[in-house]
């Protein structure tokens, strides 16, 4: 679907130290233009590695585009309220739907494949922005259609993932290559969009 989707090169990242809330997490999204779909990738920098960044988990935005959300990066941030380090602030998005993030962090300390001082200091978000490669491709720019590329770009990252590390993220316990998006990676160019006025 897209041929610039590189799991080491990332559109951006987002340092987890920098930030003091995990709120802040709207305002990088914003200062780099993120206007609704992208893909990302949580790193920690695990001092028990060789190298020194481990990707726990490749994921998307919110699986649809339509969905009203109250920020961008909204999921992202929910993942990472949970993690120890942030200071609070009402904002913040207290949710029980970010929590299987932390759950998963304290699965992998008790298999001592995290460390028990896991902070969110150690953090580092990759994003790639999938509306604005919707813009600059020949696919046709419907929410179905940027759904199914976000799903797409997913399972490409976890599909280099396993082929660098041989096993995916230790944080996905799902495998994102197994989406019908990614097996099947088709779409409706823009060209068949105008002819039928799309």
């Amino acid at each position: 679907m897209f041929n610039d989707i590189f799991l080491h090169s990332p559109d951006f990242i987002v340092r987890c130290n920098k930030l003091t809330y995990s709120c802040d997490v709207y305002g990088v999204m914003r200062n780099n233009g993120i206007a609704r779909s992208y893909v990302y990738a949580v790193a920690y920098n695990n001092p028990n590695m060789l190298m020194a960044y481990e990707i726990l988990k490749v994921g998307e935005s919110s699986p649809d585009p339509q969905a009203s959300t109250v920020q961008i990066g909204e999921r992202i941030s929910r993942q990472l309220h949970h993690v120890p380090g942030w200071e609070y602030y009402k904002n913040d998005p207290i949710s029980d739907h970010g929590q299987d993030f932390m759950n998963g962090v304290e699965y992998r300390q008790k298999q001592g494949l995290l460390p028990m001082n896991f902070h969110k200091d150690e953090i580092t978000v990759g994003i790639w922005d999938i509306s604005r490669r919707m813009k600059m491709s020949n696919m046709i720019e419907t929410p179905e259609q940027e759904q199914r590329a976000t799903s797409w770009a997913q399972g490409e990252l976890a599909y280099q993932h396993k082929n660098l590390y041989g096993k995916l993220p230790i944080l996905n316990f799902a495998d994102p290559t197994c989406s019908k998006h990614y097996k099947n990676p088709s779409y409706i160019s823009k060209t068949v969009g105008q002819l039928f006025g799309w």
